[in-house]
C-alpha cells in the first residue's frame, strides 16, 4: 500500500520526518517516515485495532519532559550533574523495536531520563551522566551482546556529557545532525563526535579544493593506495603496525610510500603530508 491510497481512505493522514508529538494521531514508520493519522478520523473498532498493533505507549510521547523540551515545546528539565544524548540507527526490517528498547535501557547502570525517536529508524536515550557511565569500548561489548542476542544490526553515536548550564538544544540539534550524516559512512559500530569530527567538519571546504581534487583523482588511480592512507592515518604512521594489519611486507608498503613521494610530493613518513593525503579523501 503506498501513500495515495492511505490518503484516500483517510483525507488527513499525513508523513513527516519526525514523529509528531501530539496525542490527537496516531503515527507509526512507513517508509522511513512516520504516517499519522488524527484519532477523530478514526472509528472506535480502528482505534481498538491499532491499540492492539502499535507498541505499548508509542503515541504517549509528548508526556515526557526531556522530548517536550528537545521538540520546543516545554522547559528544560531540572538535573544536577550532566547527562549525555546517545543516537542509534538500528535496521528496523528485521527487528522488534519495542524488544530492542527494553534490553537496551536494562543493559545500562544509569538512569534513561528519556528514550524517543527521531527517525523511523533512529533513536535517542538521553541518558544521566556519571563515573560509571559506559565508556565507548564498553558500549561496543553492549551493543554485541544485544545484536547477538535479539538479532538487530546497531550503530551507536556517542555525544559528549553536557551540564544544566550548556545550550542543550543546540547542542543535542547539532549531534543529531553530526550522526545523521555520517552514521552511513563510518564502518565502526560505535563512534564519537573525536574520531568523526576532521571528516565532517573539513568536508565542505575540502568539496571546493582544487589541489584537494587534484591529490583524490592521483590517489585513486592506485587501487591499494587508498586504503595504505587510511590505515596508516589510523595508526598514526607507524610503517610497522599498518602492514602488519594490511598484511602488506613492510619493504612493500615502503616501496608504495616511496611511489607517492615520487608522483605527488607527499612524503608519507610524515605526519603533515600523511594527513593531507588522507584529507583529500574525505
Amino acid at each position: 500500500m503506498n501513500f495515495n491510497q492511505i490518503n484516500q481512505l483517510y483525507p488527513n493522514a499525513y508523513l513527516s520526518v519526525e514523529k509528531p508529538l501530539s496525542n490527537a494521531v496516531y503515527s507509526w514508520p512507513f517508509k522511513n517516515k512516520w504516517l499519522s493519522i488524527p484519532k477523530s478520523d478514526l472509528n472506535s473498532n480502528e482505534v481498538a485495532l491499532l491499540s492492539l498493533l502499535l507498541p505499548e505507549n508509542q503515541n504517549d510521547l509528548s508526556s515526557n519532559p526531556w522530548i517536550q523540551f528537545l521538540k520546543h515545546a516545554g522547559k528544560q528539565p531540572t538535573f544536577i550533574g550532566k547527562i549525555r544524548f546517545l543516537y542509534f540507527q538500528i535496521d528496523t526490517r528485521h527487528t522488534d523495536i519495542s524488544l530492542w528498547l527494553e534490553v537496551l535501557k536494562n543493559m545500562f547502570n544509569t538512569k534513561i531520563l528519556a528514550a524517543f525517536a527521531i527517525e523511523p529508524n533512529q533513536y535517542c536515550i538521553v541518558e544521566k551522566f556519571d563515573s560509571t557511565s559506559y565508556s565507548s569500548k564498553e558500549l561496543v561489548g553492549v551493543l554485541q551482546t544485544i545484536d547477538a542476542d535479539i538479532g538487530s544490526n546497531t550503530k551507536l553515536f556517542i555525544g559528549r556529557s553536557w551540564s544544566s548550564d550548556d545550550n542543550l538544544i543546540s547542542y543535542y540539534t547539532e549531534e543529531k545532525k553530526i550522526f545523521q550524516s555520517c552514521v552511513d559512512q563510518v564502518i565502526s559500530t560505535v563512534f564519537t563526535l573525536q574520531e568523526i569530527a576532521l571528516p565532517y567538519f573539513a568536508k565542505s571546504k575540502l568539496q571546493k579544493s582544487n589541489i584537494i581534487l587534484f591529490y583524490r583523482k592521483h590517489i585513486y588511480q592506485d587501487k591499494q593506495l587508498p586504503n595504505i592512507i587510511k590505515t596508516l592515518y589510523q595508526n598514526q604512521g607507524n610503517i610497522s603496525l599498518t602492514a602488519k594489519k594490511m598484511y602488506l611486507h613492510r619493504n612493500t608498503l615502503l616501496y608504495h610510500l616511496d611511489k607517492v613521494n615520487q608522483n605527488l610530493g607527499l612524503d608519507l613518513k610524515q605526519m603533515d603530508n600523511l594527513l593531507l593525503a588522507y584529507m583529500a579523501l574525505l
